[in-house]
């Protein structure tokens, strides 16, 4: 039977040796037969050179590439599966080409994987603007399209975009927290773009991208383009506080010395954490050593544990640590853990030169910020 299977899987498919790119003899092209032809070469060009300097072959312009890199590097190794160990596991498609009103066209590519039971794992499915050139077609990032018919207002430093509602007040609060960011970091305010989405899955279809596994179930999240400050919110309101909170760290310190949990700490105090307020995540983590008096925060701080899903224990910990670094040794300290090195023995060391708080101290600390000695 799963012979069978992916046998008719691949009856009334055509195969690119060079690419790996499956073409259907039953896909439906909206144009002739050299155009048709031309088409597929630039994909399969496109899929060749994905590894690399994707821009440097011509299939994509190279200032749309500039500016949505990120979206387009989501291609680099898609093939690959770390479960079935195995660097050509996810085969791409050619699944649709559709003309536009302006003559240009959208086409969808698909990354689907076969089993050993028999069973179809998708991967991506992308969707990508194709406009032809004199000897080949050009590929571009669908986002400024699927946004034109947008609704906008500018609130100071920050430019809204929304299909529907718009809740003033509530974008009035992102861009004070935009001012207060830049404040705390001695920057000046970004100029920035917020689109509201409903969710996570949204953002990523605004830039063609129907099916993401990485992503599968995710409502809460968000997609920036760092080129322009573009801020694409799947949290269907017109705030994500934290993840701006984020965005003006990552401007600030070098990837290689960012400590990541210092950072969340710090962010569990200024905005919220999993869209449950400050209070509210203290709150449950003071509960959680109260029903668990044989853990200690030490404990649940190196070894994670959950408070309500999907809140871990570790960062708001770090945030009870980060509270009494900025209240007792101001914005210097704070950057100095977390500019501090990737590691949680990093975050010790550096915790320990400023405070000295260590392990040995550690879990007195954080039951004293708590009220609970």
């Amino acid at each position: 039977m799963k012979k069978i299977f992916i046998l008719s899987v691949l009856i009334g498919l055509s195969f690119s040796d060079k690419s790996g790119l499956f073409i259907s003899e039953f896909i439906h092209f909206p144009m002739e037969a050299s155009k048709k032809e031309k088409l597929i070469r630039s994909l399969e060009n496109l899929l060749e050179n994905k590894e690399g300097n994707l821009a440097a072959s011509g299939m994509v312009d190279w200032k749309h590439y500039e500016q949505y890199n990120d979206i387009f590097d989501i291609l680099k190794k898609i093939e690959h599966s770390k479960k079935f160990q195995d660097s050509t596991f996810f085969k791409s498609q050619l699944i649709n080409v559709v003309e536009q009103p302006n003559k240009s066209y959208r086409v969808t590519l698909a990354w689907t994987g076969v089993d050993t039971f028999g069973h179809s794992i998708p991967r991506l499915i992308f969707e990508l603007g194709a406009i032809e050139q004199k000897d080949h077609f050009q590929f571009y990032c669908l986002f400024e399209e699927n946004t034109a018919p947008w609704n906008q207002v500018r609130i100071n430093n920050v430019t809204f975009y929304y299909k529907n509602e718009f809740n003033q007040t509530i974008a009035q609060s992102f861009d004070a927290h935009n001012s207060k960011m830049a404040e705390l970091l001695e920057m000046d305010p970004l100029k920035m773009s917020y689109y509201k989405c409903r969710d996570l899955q949204e953002a990523y279809r605004l830039f063609g991208i129907h099916y993401l596994a990485d992503i599968n179930g995710t409502k809460r999240g968000c997609i920036t383009i760092n080129k322009n400050n573009i801020f694409v919110s799947g949290t269907n309101s017109e705030e994500y506080n934290h993840d701006l909170t984020h965005y003006y760290f990552a401007k600030a310190v070098p990837k290689e010395k960012k400590n990541w949990t210092a950072e969340e700490g710090f962010n569990v105090n200024l905005t919220d954490y999993w869209a449950e307020s400050t209070e509210t995540n203290y709150a449950l983590l003071k509960k959680y050593l109260l029903d668990n008096p044989d853990l200690t925060p030490l404990e649940i701080f190196t070894k994670n544990r959950i408070l309500k899903r999907p809140i871990p224990t570790k960062m708001p910990v770090a945030g009870i640590i980060m509270r009494k670094i900025k209240r007792e040794h101001g914005m210097k300290a704070v950057m100095q853990l977390i500019s501090c090195g990737p590691t949680d023995e990093d975050f010790f060391r550096m915790l320990d030169k400023i405070t000295n708080i260590n392990k040995n101290n550690f879990n007195l600390v954080v039951r004293q910020e708590l009220g609970l000695e």
